[in-house]
């Protein structure tokens, strides 16, 4: 698994722009992923954002 960690808060541009960050790391270290792709929320809503930890997991071959 390749993965990117960052904080705060969920949004759909958040959410691409680490996506396309950890996507372009594993192409350009040569790496093969397959299109499985978790994301992973680790806090309760009632977390304040800049507390939240959170993950996009990229699934290789």
């Amino acid at each position: 698994m390749a993965t990117v960690s960052f904080r705060g808060l969920w949004n759909d541009s958040i959410i691409e722009y680490h996506e396309d960050k950890l996507k372009n790391w594993v192409k350009s270290e040569g790496f093969l992923n397959k299109e499985n792709i978790i994301y992973a929320v680790y806090n309760d809503p009632s977390t304040p954002g800049l507390l939240r930890r959170n993950e996009i997991l990229i699934e290789l071959n």
